[in-house]
């Protein structure tokens, strides 16, 4: 993950992932960096995880169906 992190688009990522977590979790969200690149927002009773781990799983299951039907008989 360290890789990303020097790559010259990720301070403009890491950028809209922050808006978007304190967005969605609230003006009143705490937004800290998360060890795997990303961030995470935590406000009262709401968890945003915009961690990079989690969008990348987010991401495979968003095209798993399709992915399956690329091999099916």
């Amino acid at each position: 993950m360290d890789e990303l992190r020097s790559e010259p688009g990720y301070e403009r990522l890491l950028q809209a992932l922050t808006k978007t977590a304190r967005l969605e979790a609230g003006s009143g969200a705490t937004v800290t960096a998360s060890e795997d690149g990303g961030v995470v927002a935590r406000s009262p009773g709401v968890l945003v995880d915009c961690s990079l781990p989690r969008l990348a799983d987010l991401a495979v299951d968003a095209v798993s169906g399709e992915v399956r039907e690329l091999w099916a008989p």
